[in-house]
């Protein structure tokens, strides 16, 4: 859980990195319309880098 308050805290604070992420949510979504998992594993190199891991 504490993950996810630092992820949203950090995009928060940091608007650059949250338009890349919202850009990247778009890019996935046209992408993976049909596959949610796909969609969020997609997404999930961003929210490690961002998180710290």
């Amino acid at each position: 859980m504490k993950k996810y308050i630092h992820f949203r805290d950090y995009l928060k604070a940091n608007e650059n990195m949250a338009l890349q992420y919202e850009n990247l949510k778009e890019e996935m979504e046209g992408k993976y319309a049909d596959d949610r998992v796909a969609y969020t594993n997609s997404k999930q190199n961003m929210i490690n880098r961002i998180s710290g891991k």
